[in-house]
């Protein structure tokens, strides 16, 4: 219980917190067999149908062709019925202390499982450029990795503090403004307007940009198969686009 409520204060302080292992290794091995047994298709989020630009809707097996692509998403009925992961979900503690951190009865509002899977070096695919995520008033993402992620294998990348607003002003000052009084910064409509643009939907605003605003707040999170960690998506994050092998 301790380690959750430890990790939802990090969560709250920098957007973001490691949680290490939390599925041991034989029970890894169980959830990627059994996702290997399902076709998975070209989409980030299967569930959303067609809407996504590359998805044509055919399922494809890991190993016969669904790696010609850049993501393969399972549909819900199949990630529901993969072996352990809903009681992870609902462990005792991990409810309460996710309770405490939102102030309300949790709800899941969204499973998903995917492949990241290692294209053209040059290319970028939705989520693997920095964004922000206005899924609801307050919620956060656990994520857990079943492959082993190191640099070249994708990893999460996450901009830490840029979850609240005041701080993401405060960040913003010290790299744009750092000589003016922070009281007075706010009186510059180019300043107030910038700081809009940048906290306003997606903000899909450019890598470069957000690596030369942010860079040295930048948290690259690699993890062994079963870690897992969590992220308040409304802050800057990128997943990389792998190149030495996929991930789950």
């Amino acid at each position: 219980g301790s380690q959750f409520s430890a990790a939802f204060e990090e969560l709250e302080e920098n957007g973001f917190s490691r949680l290490g292992l939390v599925l041991d290794t034989s029970t890894v091995t169980e959830i990627v067999n059994y996702f290997r047994s399902r076709p998975c298709y070209n989409a980030h989020v299967v569930n959303r149908g067609t809407e996504e630009p590359n998805n044509d809707g055919i399922g494809r097996w890991v190993g016969q062709g669904a790696e010609e692509h850049a993501f393969g998403s399972y549909p819900l009925h199949d990630i529901m019925d993969a072996p352990k992961l809903l009681e992870l979900f609902n462990d005792p503690h991990f409810l309460a202390a996710t309770e405490r951190y939102l102030g309300c009865v949790p709800t899941i509002y969204s499973i998903n499982a995917w492949w990241s899977f290692p294209l053209g070096l040059e290319e970028q695919f939705m989520t693997q450029a920095f964004h922000r995520d206005c899924d609801d008033f307050r919620y956060f993402s656990l994520f857990i990795y079943l492959t082993d992620v190191s640099e070249s294998f994708g990893p999460h990348q996450y901009v830490a503090g840029t979850h609240k607003p005041d701080q993401f002003t405060s960040m913003l000052i010290a790299t744009l403004a750092p000589d003016v009084d922070s009281a007075k910064v706010d009186k510059i409509p180019a300043f107030n307007k910038l700081a809009e643009l940048m906290t306003n939907g997606p903000c899909y605003v450019g890598d470069d940009r957000i690596m030369d605003l942010f860079g040295e707040n930048l948290e690259t999170i690699c993890a062994s198969a079963g870690s897992a960690f969590l992220a308040d998506p409304s802050g800057f994050h990128r997943a990389m686009h792998p190149t030495a092998g996929p991930r789950l």
